[in-house]
């Protein structure tokens, strides 16, 4: 004889359970990993529209804010982790008329063994481990490889972490063509 079944069993309900877990488990690691990414593409994006903001400042005044002035030009002051931006400028480019009157920055870019001179300014993020990694001074800022392990930034505690700070440089000549400087002999 044949039961009416208008119910789950146990082993039926216990499986389903397992499905849903599984699910639950694996989507919320690509949320967190989707977040995460969201953020640092957050924070590329503000840096970018904040160099676009510096260039029209080029354009405009002839010159590139200071450290101080910028924070008056731009509301984005702080990345998406809400730490803010760091700004390192040669002074000369922040003089009346310093872009097209300077013939060379004192500002250079390391990667590696390469060095790369004449830089305008560079802006820096510390990225989603809130440690800025970057060395940095008035004249030379000093990166690591991505992802390679280091903190060449002591400022803020020294923590050996996979180096994710994000940075965006602009040579001095470029900025100079925002400028509508004449040309360069």
């Amino acid at each position: 004889m044949r039961k009416n079944r208008s119910a789950f069993t146990l082993i039926e309900m216990a499986m389903v359970l397992i499905v849903m877990g599984i699910i639950v488990a694996g989507s919320t690691r690509m949320v967190t990993f989707w977040l995460k990414q969201a953020n640092t593409t957050q924070t590329h994006t503000a840096m970018e529209e904040l160099a676009y903001t510096l260039q029209g400042y080029a354009m405009q005044y002839g010159r590139l804010p200071s450290a101080q002035e910028l924070w008056g030009v731009t509301l984005q002051t702080h990345d998406a982790w809400n730490h803010p931006y760091t700004y390192i400028v040669d002074e000369a480019l922040t003089r009346p008329n310093g872009l097209c009157a300077t013939s060379k920055s004192a500002l250079s870019v390391v990667l590696g063994e390469e060095t790369k001179s004449d830089y305008a300014y560079v802006l820096a993020s510390s990225g989603k481990n809130r440690n800025l990694q970057t060395a940095l001074t008035p004249t030379r800022v000093t990166l690591l490889e991505p992802m390679q392990e280091g903190d060449g930034y002591s400022e803020d505690g020294v923590r050996m972490e996979p180096y994710d700070d994000i940075i965006v440089a602009k040579p001095r000549l470029f900025m100079r063509m925002w400028a509508h400087c004449k040309e360069e002999r």
